[in-house]
Protein backbone atom coordinates (compact mmCIF):
# COMPACT_ATOMS: atom_id res chain seq x y z
CA UNK A 1 0.00 0.00 0.00
CA UNK A 2 2.16 2.12 0.64
CA UNK A 3 4.06 1.57 -2.33
CA UNK A 4 1.22 2.20 -4.48
CA UNK A 5 1.08 5.84 -2.46
CA UNK A 6 5.04 6.69 -3.10
CA UNK A 7 4.29 5.83 -6.65
CA UNK A 8 1.19 7.97 -6.90
CA UNK A 9 3.23 10.81 -5.25
CA UNK A 10 5.86 10.61 -7.42
CA UNK A 11 3.94 10.60 -10.58
CA UNK A 12 2.22 13.77 -9.12
CA UNK A 13 5.08 15.47 -8.57
CA UNK A 14 6.57 14.74 -11.96
CA UNK A 15 3.40 15.80 -13.75
CA UNK A 16 3.80 19.38 -11.55
CA UNK A 17 7.66 19.61 -12.89
CA UNK A 18 6.31 19.19 -16.34
CA UNK A 19 3.46 21.72 -15.87
CA UNK A 20 5.65 24.33 -14.15
CA UNK A 21 8.10 23.76 -16.49
CA UNK A 22 5.55 24.33 -19.63
CA UNK A 23 4.19 27.20 -17.96
CA UNK A 24 7.12 28.67 -17.14
CA UNK A 25 8.60 28.13 -21.08
CA UNK A 26 5.45 29.74 -22.25
CA UNK A 27 5.40 32.56 -19.89
CA UNK A 28 9.10 33.21 -20.23
CA UNK A 29 8.41 33.16 -24.33
CA UNK A 30 5.43 35.19 -23.86
CA UNK A 31 7.70 37.53 -21.83
CA UNK A 32 11.11 37.79 -24.20
CA UNK A 33 8.40 38.18 -27.53
CA UNK A 34 6.78 41.10 -25.47
CA UNK A 35 9.92 42.88 -24.62
CA UNK A 36 11.50 42.34 -28.05
CA UNK A 37 8.30 43.61 -29.58
CA UNK A 38 8.51 46.81 -27.49
CA UNK A 39 12.57 46.52 -27.92
CA UNK A 40 11.89 46.98 -31.86
CA UNK A 41 9.69 50.05 -31.65
CA UNK A 42 11.94 51.42 -28.98
CA UNK A 43 15.20 50.61 -31.40
CA UNK A 44 13.01 51.96 -34.56
CA UNK A 45 11.43 55.27 -32.65
CA UNK A 46 15.38 55.81 -31.82
CA UNK A 47 16.11 55.62 -35.38
CA UNK A 48 14.18 58.16 -36.38
CA UNK A 49 13.95 60.70 -33.33
CA UNK A 50 18.31 60.09 -34.52
CA UNK A 51 17.22 61.30 -37.66
CA UNK A 52 15.30 64.18 -36.60
CA UNK A 53 17.94 65.17 -34.57
CA UNK A 54 19.87 65.58 -37.33
CA UNK A 55 17.21 67.59 -39.58
CA UNK A 56 17.03 69.81 -36.84
CA UNK A 57 20.53 70.49 -36.22
CA UNK A 58 21.10 71.01 -40.09
CA UNK A 59 18.22 73.90 -39.70
CA UNK A 60 19.75 75.29 -36.65
CA UNK A 61 22.98 75.33 -38.35
CA UNK A 62 21.17 77.03 -41.86
CA UNK A 63 19.05 79.24 -39.32
CA UNK A 64 22.18 80.45 -37.64
CA UNK A 65 24.64 80.98 -40.65
CA UNK A 66 21.30 82.84 -42.25
CA UNK A 67 21.27 85.22 -39.43
CA UNK A 68 25.28 85.86 -39.41
CA UNK A 69 25.21 86.00 -42.96
CA UNK A 70 24.69 90.14 -43.36
CA UNK A 71 27.12 90.31 -40.38
CA UNK A 72 30.60 91.83 -40.37
CA UNK A 73 32.69 91.93 -37.67
CA UNK A 74 35.11 95.20 -37.46
CA UNK A 75 38.48 95.13 -35.56
CA UNK A 76 40.50 97.43 -34.31
CA UNK A 77 37.77 100.01 -33.33
CA UNK A 78 39.06 102.71 -31.03
CA UNK A 79 36.71 102.62 -27.84
CA UNK A 80 35.25 105.19 -25.68
CA UNK A 81 33.47 104.92 -22.86
CA UNK A 82 30.08 106.43 -23.69
CA UNK A 83 29.85 105.22 -27.87
CA UNK A 84 26.93 103.35 -27.55
CA UNK A 85 24.33 106.10 -28.73
CA UNK A 86 26.61 107.48 -31.53
CA UNK A 87 28.69 103.49 -32.52
CA UNK A 88 26.43 102.99 -35.65
CA UNK A 89 27.40 106.50 -36.53
CA UNK A 90 30.44 106.42 -36.16
CA UNK A 91 30.88 102.84 -38.28
CA UNK A 92 28.87 104.15 -41.08
CA UNK A 93 31.64 107.46 -41.22
CA UNK A 94 34.66 104.94 -41.09
CA UNK A 95 33.01 102.51 -43.97
CA UNK A 96 32.24 105.75 -46.20
CA UNK A 97 35.12 107.32 -45.85
CA UNK A 98 37.80 104.50 -46.06
CA UNK A 99 35.90 102.99 -49.62
CA UNK A 100 34.26 105.83 -50.72
CA UNK A 101 30.49 104.04 -50.85
CA UNK A 102 27.60 106.18 -49.93
CA UNK A 103 25.95 103.93 -47.37
CA UNK A 104 22.68 104.86 -46.12
CA UNK A 105 21.65 104.82 -42.35
CA UNK A 106 18.96 102.17 -43.45
CA UNK A 107 20.88 99.99 -44.28
CA UNK A 108 23.07 99.07 -41.72
CA UNK A 109 20.40 97.40 -38.99
CA UNK A 110 22.62 97.43 -35.79
CA UNK A 111 26.23 97.79 -34.25
CA UNK A 112 27.25 96.38 -30.78
CA UNK A 113 30.67 95.75 -29.28
CA UNK A 114 31.60 91.65 -28.42
CA UNK A 115 32.96 90.59 -25.09
CA UNK A 116 33.58 91.87 -21.77
CA UNK A 117 35.12 95.68 -21.51
CA UNK A 118 39.42 95.34 -21.08
CA UNK A 119 42.38 97.15 -21.82
CA UNK A 120 42.30 96.74 -25.77
CA UNK A 121 39.31 97.66 -27.98
CA UNK A 122 36.33 95.31 -28.37
CA UNK A 123 35.47 93.95 -31.81
CA UNK A 124 32.50 95.49 -33.14
CA UNK A 125 29.64 93.58 -34.66
CA UNK A 126 27.42 94.98 -37.72
CA UNK A 127 24.34 93.87 -39.40
CA UNK A 128 23.72 94.75 -42.58
CA UNK A 129 20.42 94.84 -44.17
CA UNK A 130 21.03 93.30 -47.47
CA UNK A 131 23.88 90.88 -48.15
CA UNK A 132 24.63 92.81 -51.68
CA UNK A 133 26.04 95.89 -49.45
CA UNK A 134 28.36 93.23 -47.21
CA UNK A 135 30.15 92.21 -50.40
CA UNK A 136 31.22 95.68 -51.60
CA UNK A 137 32.41 96.35 -48.24
CA UNK A 138 34.48 93.22 -48.29
CA UNK A 139 35.90 94.56 -51.50
CA UNK A 140 36.87 97.63 -49.79
CA UNK A 141 40.71 95.76 -49.43
CA UNK A 142 41.42 96.31 -53.03
CA UNK A 143 40.26 100.39 -53.13
CA UNK A 144 43.02 103.25 -53.28
CA UNK A 145 41.12 104.99 -50.32
CA UNK A 146 42.72 102.68 -48.00
CA UNK A 147 46.07 105.04 -47.24
CA UNK A 148 45.73 106.02 -43.77
CA UNK A 149 44.86 102.86 -41.42
CA UNK A 150 46.06 98.97 -42.16
CA UNK A 151 43.39 96.54 -42.64
CA UNK A 152 42.86 93.12 -43.47
CA UNK A 153 40.10 90.80 -43.96
CA UNK A 154 39.22 87.72 -42.96
CA UNK A 155 36.37 85.43 -43.25
CA UNK A 156 33.24 87.77 -42.48
CA UNK A 157 35.95 89.70 -39.92
CA UNK A 158 37.39 93.07 -41.08
CA UNK A 159 40.13 93.80 -39.49
CA UNK A 160 40.89 97.57 -39.12
CA UNK A 161 43.26 99.23 -37.03
CA UNK A 162 43.29 103.18 -37.39
CA UNK A 163 45.99 105.76 -37.13
CA UNK A 164 48.45 102.90 -36.64
CA UNK A 165 50.62 104.80 -39.83
CA UNK A 166 52.20 107.10 -37.80
CA UNK A 167 53.21 104.35 -35.22
CA UNK A 168 54.73 102.30 -37.56
CA UNK A 169 56.59 105.29 -39.49
CA UNK A 170 58.40 106.05 -35.30
CA UNK A 171 59.30 102.21 -35.18
CA UNK A 172 60.76 102.03 -38.28
CA UNK A 173 64.69 102.04 -38.81
CA UNK A 174 67.31 102.97 -41.25
CA UNK A 175 69.63 100.15 -41.83
CA UNK A 176 72.54 100.64 -43.69
CA UNK A 177 73.21 98.72 -46.61
CA UNK A 178 76.73 96.40 -46.22
CA UNK A 179 78.96 96.95 -49.13
CA UNK A 180 78.45 94.28 -52.27
CA UNK A 181 81.49 92.12 -52.82
CA UNK A 182 82.98 92.21 -55.83
CA UNK A 183 83.03 89.37 -58.36
CA UNK A 184 84.48 89.53 -61.80
CA UNK A 185 82.98 88.58 -64.16
CA UNK A 186 84.52 86.09 -67.27
CA UNK A 187 84.71 87.21 -70.87
CA UNK A 188 81.61 84.94 -71.46
CA UNK A 189 79.73 85.83 -68.86
CA UNK A 190 79.46 89.46 -70.05
CA UNK A 191 78.93 88.17 -73.44
CA UNK A 192 76.07 86.31 -72.58
CA UNK A 193 74.53 89.21 -70.62
CA UNK A 194 74.73 91.41 -73.39
CA UNK A 195 72.70 89.16 -75.46
CA UNK A 196 70.17 88.72 -72.77
CA UNK A 197 70.03 92.76 -72.14
CA UNK A 198 69.47 93.25 -76.19
CA UNK A 199 67.03 90.81 -76.47
CA UNK A 200 65.29 92.01 -73.42
CA UNK A 201 65.10 95.28 -74.73
CA UNK A 202 63.70 94.09 -77.92
CA UNK A 203 60.17 92.80 -75.90
CA UNK A 204 57.60 94.72 -75.08
CA UNK A 205 56.22 94.19 -71.26
CA UNK A 206 53.06 93.36 -72.68
CA UNK A 207 54.96 90.44 -74.49
CA UNK A 208 56.51 89.44 -71.75
CA UNK A 209 53.48 89.44 -69.89
CA UNK A 210 51.78 87.12 -72.58
CA UNK A 211 54.50 84.39 -71.80
CA UNK A 212 53.28 84.35 -67.95
CA UNK A 213 50.50 81.93 -67.06
CA UNK A 214 49.22 80.99 -63.99
CA UNK A 215 48.29 77.90 -63.44
CA UNK A 216 46.72 76.64 -59.66
CA UNK A 217 44.40 73.87 -58.19
CA UNK A 218 41.94 74.85 -55.46
CA UNK A 219 40.28 72.01 -53.15
CA UNK A 220 36.82 74.87 -52.78
CA UNK A 221 35.66 72.28 -50.14
CA UNK A 222 32.05 73.73 -51.38
CA UNK A 223 30.49 75.59 -54.34
CA UNK A 224 27.31 74.82 -54.64
CA UNK A 225 25.92 78.79 -53.70
CA UNK A 226 26.35 81.79 -54.80
CA UNK A 227 27.44 83.07 -51.44
CA UNK A 228 30.31 80.29 -51.70
CA UNK A 229 31.14 81.11 -55.09
CA UNK A 230 31.05 84.94 -54.60
CA UNK A 231 33.48 84.62 -51.85
CA UNK A 232 36.04 82.82 -53.64
CA UNK A 233 35.74 85.68 -56.15
CA UNK A 234 36.81 87.72 -53.22
CA UNK A 235 39.38 85.66 -52.21
CA UNK A 236 41.00 84.93 -55.66
CA UNK A 237 41.67 89.17 -55.66
CA UNK A 238 44.26 88.53 -53.70
CA UNK A 239 46.36 86.27 -56.17
CA UNK A 240 47.65 86.05 -59.87
CA UNK A 241 45.67 82.88 -61.63
CA UNK A 242 45.03 82.65 -65.20
CA UNK A 243 43.69 78.62 -64.98
CA UNK A 244 42.61 77.25 -61.90
CA UNK A 245 41.65 73.67 -61.65
CA UNK A 246 38.33 73.17 -59.08
CA UNK A 247 37.95 70.12 -56.69
CA UNK A 248 35.55 68.99 -54.48
CA UNK A 249 32.82 71.40 -55.78
CA UNK A 250 29.60 69.65 -54.94
CA UNK A 251 27.30 71.29 -57.27
CA UNK A 252 25.10 67.75 -59.16
CA UNK A 253 25.25 68.28 -63.07
CA UNK A 254 27.47 69.19 -66.06
CA UNK A 255 27.49 73.14 -66.56
CA UNK A 256 29.52 75.60 -68.49
CA UNK A 257 29.08 79.49 -67.26
CA UNK A 258 29.90 82.82 -68.46
CA UNK A 259 31.02 85.46 -66.01
CA UNK A 260 32.29 88.74 -65.80
CA UNK A 261 35.72 88.08 -65.18
CA UNK A 262 36.42 84.06 -66.09
CA UNK A 263 34.01 80.78 -67.78
CA UNK A 264 33.41 78.61 -65.03
CA UNK A 265 32.95 74.85 -65.97
CA UNK A 266 31.71 72.17 -63.37
CA UNK A 267 30.71 68.62 -63.50
CA UNK A 268 29.12 66.50 -60.54
CA UNK A 269 27.54 63.07 -60.44
CA UNK A 270 26.22 62.65 -56.45
CA UNK A 271 24.17 65.81 -54.47
CA UNK A 272 26.63 67.50 -52.24
CA UNK A 273 29.58 64.83 -53.04
CA UNK A 274 33.01 65.57 -54.77
CA UNK A 275 32.41 67.37 -58.17
CA UNK A 276 35.38 68.75 -60.24
CA UNK A 277 36.10 71.99 -62.64
CA UNK A 278 37.53 74.82 -64.09
CA UNK A 279 37.78 77.98 -63.62
CA UNK A 280 39.43 79.97 -66.74
CA UNK A 281 39.79 83.64 -67.01
CA UNK A 282 37.56 85.56 -70.11
CA UNK A 283 40.81 86.76 -72.32
CA UNK A 284 41.43 82.86 -72.92
CA UNK A 285 38.40 81.81 -74.05
CA UNK A 286 39.37 82.12 -77.47
CA UNK A 287 41.63 79.28 -76.93
CA UNK A 288 39.23 77.53 -74.99
CA UNK A 289 38.54 74.13 -77.51
CA UNK A 290 37.14 71.89 -74.69
CA UNK A 291 36.07 70.66 -71.34
CA UNK A 292 35.46 67.13 -70.61
CA UNK A 293 34.04 65.28 -67.47
CA UNK A 294 35.37 62.22 -66.79
CA UNK A 295 33.32 61.39 -63.68
CA UNK A 296 32.87 63.59 -60.83
CA UNK A 297 36.33 63.39 -59.73
CA UNK A 298 38.31 63.79 -62.95
CA UNK A 299 37.93 66.58 -66.13
CA UNK A 300 40.22 67.49 -69.08
CA UNK A 301 40.56 71.06 -70.24
CA UNK A 302 41.80 71.32 -73.56
CA UNK A 303 43.31 74.70 -74.72
CA UNK A 304 45.47 76.09 -77.40
CA UNK A 305 48.18 78.41 -76.42
CA UNK A 306 50.23 79.91 -78.55
CA UNK A 307 53.83 80.45 -77.69
CA UNK A 308 53.80 77.72 -75.15
CA UNK A 309 55.26 74.44 -75.70
CA UNK A 310 54.97 70.57 -73.63
CA UNK A 311 58.56 69.93 -72.59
Amino acid sequence: MEYLIESIHQKLCEKLEDQTRIITESVTKSVVSSINVKLAELTEENKKLKSEIVVLKDKVKFLEDGKRKNNLVFFGIHENQQEEPNLLTHILKLINNSTGLSLDPKELSSAYRLGKKSENPRPVLVNFTSLWRKYEVLKMETNSHLTWKTCHIKKDKLVIYENTREKSEKRKRNFSESPKQYQPQSTTQKRDEKIHKNITSSITPSRIENKILYIATLNCLSLRTHEKLTELELALLKINWDILGLSEIRRIGESIEDHKEYIFYHKGEIKGSHGVGFMVKKYLQPNIEEFKGISDRIAILYINLPGFKDN
